[in-house]
């Protein structure tokens, strides 16, 4: 039996169903497999009072400290964030936060790997525990991990060392391989693993003019997919527009 602990700051709560919902569908997918047990810690950063008040944060208190998901126990420790530092200490208090409840999951879960879905803070944490462990770790690089935190000042560093010095590292795509290795990751070590599509809920769905007419669409669609932050650069799609006579530019985020 192989025993896997995925850590992930990235995972579904009661607060917010869709936020890294393709992390909670993996894990259940992974826990299906013959000879694998799953076990997955997610934690969540909140900062001191007063702004743990924030209405970001606000219905935190709600979210319970371990829950059955898919068949899968999910653990939710809290970690102190500090707002203003660039997430310059978010590994050294998340990992103070997952260091007692590791030593008691190990009593009935002794696992084999650490899986952090996550490259910051989850990745340099995952290499801290897994040295106190014993275990191999593995790392998952999915975007702003490493386009945001793999190249702000506070925090460069410590991603590029935990690239280096994890035993396994994974990414979305071949171009967030490449991403890795402009920040000093070795391509070589990266395995690509793209992220699965569930095709009982999304699959073709009928004549193809007939919906796009449905819809209003007459010529060439243009579909721009991505939260609504200025990171996922829908700004580009918008100004191409203006280059693509007669298309149709959907954005879903």
């Amino acid at each position: 039996m192989l025993r896997v602990l995925t850590l992930s700051t990235l995972f579904p709560d009661a607060t917010r169903p869709n936020f890294g919902v393709f992390v909670a569908r993996q894990v259940a997918a992974l826990s299906r497999r013959d000879g694998v047990a799953v076990r997955v810690v997610a934690p969540l950063g909140l900062p001191l009072w007063p702004l743990s008040r924030h209405p970001r944060y606000r219905g935190w208190d709600a979210v319970p400290r371990r829950e059955v998901r898919d068949g899968v126990t999910v653990d939710r420790p809290r970690f102190r964030i500090v707002p203003g530092t660039g997430g310059r200490f978010h590994v050294a208090a998340l990992t103070r936060a997952l260091v007692p409840l590791l030593d008691s999951l190990r009593a009935d879960f002794p696992f084999d790997v650490i899986d952090a879905s996550f490259f910051f803070p989850d990745g340099p944490a995952a290499v801290a525990l897994s040295r106190r462990y014993g275990v191999p770790v593995s790392i998952k690089a999915r975007g702003a991990d490493i386009h945001h935190w793999g190249h702000a000042p506070a925090t460069a560093a410590q991603v590029r060392a935990a690239g280096r010095a994890a035993d396994g590292l994974l990414a979305v795509s071949a171009a967030m391989r490449d991403d890795m290795a402009a920040i000093g990751i070795p391509a070589e070590r990266v395995r690509v693993h793209h992220t699965g599509v569930d095709l009982t809920r999304f699959a073709p769905a009928g004549d193809r003019d007939a919906l796009r007419a449905s819809l209003g669409i007459a010529g060439p669609l243009v579909l721009s997919v991505g939260a609504l932050i200025p990171r996922k650069g829908h700004d580009v799609a918008i100004a191409a527009l203006a280059r693509l006579p007669g298309a149709t530019l959907a954005i879903a985020g």
